[in-house]
């Protein structure tokens, strides 16, 4: 038997990290998992979060395939936001800063391509993203390449219209709408997410035509 200990703000995340990393893809669940709290105070309420936050990274882990790659968990400890990112060899973690953050790992993590974040203010964007841009929202605009590329690019505003682009991406938008969507719904879960991190308006998504 071995027993590993972690302390300090990031504990959580580093036990995670080290638990999850220690399973494949292809492993059979454990049998079960035990979660002790010794905790003065909300003792049973803590170990029913961390138990049910365990469960659902282990599911995600072993439930990922090959041809649903890049599954991820947003969760919120000691003030910091972080993305655990299952990955078909391993799980990586990445500290999120701010909404674009967020969501640029997001797509980052769903579509292949080169990603430069630029300010609304210094660089043109398309007419029509400034024309549907919004205050308080996060958007997704969609753009097809030329008919001589390949791929789309795509186009991030987040909630002070600051705005990150992705040329030449290549993979699936129903994926990456899918699992935005997904994760955005369930903000509402403070456990996992601070209220100041994601408002409660979905995300906006937009298809560019030429």
């Amino acid at each position: 038997m071995r027993t590993l200990h972690f302390n300090g703000e990031q504990a959580m995340i580093e036990a995670l990290k080290t638990i999850l990393g220690k399973m494949h893809q292809d492993a059979a669940p454990p049998d079960s998992v035990e979660v002790f709290c010794y905790s003065q105070h909300l003792r049973g309420l803590i170990r029913t979060r961390v138990q049910q936050m365990i469960s659902e990274c282990i599911e995600l882990r072993l439930s990922s395939t090959r041809q649903d790659t890049g599954r991820f968990k947003a969760l919120r400890v000691s003030g910091q936001t972080w993305g655990l990112f299952f990955e078909r060899l391993n799980v990586s973690v990445q500290k999120l800063e701010n909404a674009i953050e967020f969501y640029g790992a997001i797509s980052h993590n769903k579509l292949h391509g080169l990603s430069v974040q630029v300010e609304t203010n210094h660089v043109k964007l398309p007419a029509v993203v400034d024309g549907f841009a919004s205050e308080g929202i996060i958007q997704f605009f969609f753009e097809d390449a030329d008919n001589n590329d390949s791929g789309f690019n795509i186009y991030i505003l987040d909630e002070s219209n600051r705005a990150e682009v992705y040329h030449h991406c290549e993979g699936s938008k129903e994926e990456l709408v899918r699992d935005v969507s997904r994760f955005y719904s369930s903000s509402h879960d403070r456990f996992t997410y601070g209220s100041s991190f994601i408002n409660f308006n979905l995300p906006q998504f937009y298809q560019m035509s030429r």
